[in-house]
């Protein structure tokens, strides 16, 4: 997990933790692919289409339309987001290159970060569309 490798290399945890993470390296990897960051499939169910809340199958209807539509618009936001987290990494880029010492080591950190939050951003794009 290139993760992992990030914790090791800020120096940020003794080398006996960063073993132990290593151990549940496989099992992280897992809860990261599968990790939900919305609402499950049973919440969806018990909240969106609750009979209490939504006593109707019309009220239930435009409920889930006015869900949809959230998650949609909220994706196309993203969007935007992504590109233009594309776009700070490519002028991040090009300050690198002139750059030396701890201010070119301060400049690739700030490109891993932002290549990070670059997948973290698919993950939730992934999520919103399910």
């Amino acid at each position: 997990m290139t993760d992992i490798i990030q914790i090791k290399d800020s120096g940020i945890l003794p080398d006996g933790i960063l073993d132990k993470l290593k151990e549940i390296d496989e099992d992280l990897e897992a809860g990261f692919t599968r990790r939900q960051r919305f609402r499950p499939r049973f919440l969806m169910e018990t909240a969106v289409l609750n009979d209490m809340k939504f006593p109707t199958p019309d009220a239930k209807y435009w409920q889930c339309n006015v869900e949809r539509d959230t998650h949609f618009r909220n994706l196309v936001m993203l969007s935007f987001d992504y590109r233009e987290k594309q776009a700070d990494i490519e002028i991040l880029k090009e300050e690198f290159i002139g750059l030396s010492g701890p201010h070119r080591t301060k400049k690739l950190v700030q490109i891993e970060r932002e290549k990070a939050l670059l997948i973290y951003m698919q993950k939730e794009a992934r999520e919103r569309v399910r």
